[in-house]
């Protein structure tokens, strides 16, 4: 599932503006990491638990991205994925899904306020 933030005019500004682009980045790698805790809390909370190693194996990742920011929550555990999309011997049970659906509203209402923070940290407006 991708959640698609559109930071052209975060890019823009960047550019035209001395300093925003480190004032941008801070911004959505700071909004980034809170969406994909969130995310990650929210799936370990309805993670089907067995052993419990694959609600321990949830975390998550921020890293940067051409002047924005990539976030990824996951795991390594092989049978993950067999969990959250079933098989033919297995009914699905899906955590990662549910838990991105019921945060993506107020991610995407986070990531649409960045350009007024950025804006107030740049000349206190």
């Amino acid at each position: 599932m991708d959640l698609v933030i559109d930071t052209s005019e975060l890019s823009l500004l960047a550019q035209q503006s001395a300093g925003a682009g480190v004032v941008v980045a801070a911004e959505l790698s700071t909004v980034m990491t809170r969406a994909v805790i969130q995310i990650e809390g929210d799936a370990k909370r309805v993670v089907p638990v067995d052993t419990g190693n694959l609600r321990r194996s949830l975390t998550h990742e921020v890293t940067a991205d051409g002047g924005g920011a990539v976030g990824t929550v996951g795991t390594n555990v092989r049978y993950a994925r067999p969990v959250e999309f079933g098989t033919y011997k297995m009914k699905a049970q899906p955590y990662l899904g549910p838990a991105f659906t019921k945060n993506r509203a107020a991610i995407e209402r986070e990531f649409s306020g960045i350009m007024a923070k950025v804006v107030r940290r740049l000349w206190g407006g």
